[in-house]
């Protein structure tokens, strides 16, 4: 498996993540970016804003050599 996924998120000042979604999926099959997804809209950060700050993260898949 090789590609990137790009999410687009809100970190709140609490920590968590809402609003979370796919805006790029270059990985075959909609299955993998979605469990990417799900996994990412259940962390919390250390990070505590005053508001709402919006994100836009690659993860990069690439085959171990």
């Amino acid at each position: 498996m090789a590609g990137r996924v790009v999410l687009r998120f809100t970190i709140r000042p609490d920590g968590r993540l809402e609003e979370v979604e796919i805006v790029e999926d270059q990985l075959a099959g909609a299955s993998v970016a979605d469990c990417v997804r799900s996994q990412v809209a259940a962390w919390r950060t250390p990070f505590r804003p005053k508001e709402g700050v919006a994100v836009e993260y690659p993860f990069i898949f690439a085959p171990l050599r």
